[in-house]
């Protein structure tokens, strides 16, 4: 932006009264009446429920990756089988 399309948008409101608050709530209400009350507070069971899940989403995300990871270098998708056993000597 250039420094004259900057001083365009501005808008010089310091000569204005001050803004009033827009809200619904009566000064005098607690927080309890002022919060809905309709939703109901989760217990561990929920909580567990949700955390479940989540993970489930982020396994078939993960199986997701690897499958467009191996179609990208099918050279590290991994072997049918055993891995070899190592035969380097210890002693060298």
């Amino acid at each position: 932006m250039s420094p004259q399309d900057i001083e365009n948008s501005m808008v010089n409101d310091t000569d204005s009264p001050p803004r009033t608050q827009t809200t619904s709530f009566d000064p005098s209400q607690t927080i309890d009446q002022a919060l809905p009350t309709s939703e109901q507070v989760l217990d561990d069971s929920a909580i567990a429920k949700g955390m479940l899940s989540q993970a489930e989403t982020f396994l078939a995300e993960a199986e997701r990756l690897k499958e467009e990871a191996y179609s990208m270098a099918p050279s590290l998708k991994p072997k049918r089988g055993r891995p070899k056993k190592a035969t380097a000597d210890a002693n060298t």
